[in-house]
């Protein structure tokens, strides 16, 4: 009888912790919170779909620091930049779509051929939200698929477009 009742109990106990285990949120499947970047004391805008912080240098970086309060309890990150100018004109700047930046290299009509979008030779395979700041396009080549051998055979109807926003590299000797 004894070990009848400890049984029982075990099997209670057993089971009262699983269901407790099994309405209790795992931590680790939270979905991350937004992250909120504050540039001289300018909230970003994440949804805007361009990202400050990949066009800034980091030599113009003076400060970097993450502060949790009551209105940000996940925290927030706050970037102090050495001049304050670099914020304006990145505001300013037009930022230009890759529609954009086609249509305004592209001496002809696009008409139904697929465009493949490189920028520093990565392939773009989401375009939507994509927006470059102008002062960054430093080079556009438009390539037609009949100009290269693979791609004229394959891909007949396909432009190429590739977008350098590094300066071109200068070798010394």
């Amino acid at each position: 009888m004894k070990w009848l009742l400890i049984s029982l109990l075990a099997t209670i106990a057993v089971k009262a912790n699983a269901q407790n285990n099994i309405l209790l949120p795992n931590p680790r499947e939270r979905t991350p919170a937004p992250l909120i970047v504050f540039i001289d004391s300018v909230k970003m805008d994440s949804n805007s779909g361009m990202n400050y912080l990949s066009w800034l240098d980091p030599n113009d970086i003076l400060n970097i620091f993450v502060k949790k309060d009551k209105v940000y309890q996940q925290g927030a990150i706050y970037i102090t930049l050495k001049k304050h100018n670099t914020l304006v004109d990145l505001l300013k700047d037009k930022r230009m779509s890759l529609n954009d930046i086609l249509i305004a290299n592209l001496s002809e009509n696009k008409g139904n051929k697929s465009i493949l979008y490189f920028i520093d030779e990565k392939l773009i395979t989401d375009t939507l939200g994509v927006r470059i700041p102008s002062k960054y396009v430093k080079k556009v080549t438009i390539i037609k698929a009949e100009e290269m051998p693979y791609f004229k055979s394959a891909f007949p109807d396909t432009i190429l477009m590739m977008i350098s926003t590094k300066p071109p590299v200068v070798y010394i000797r």
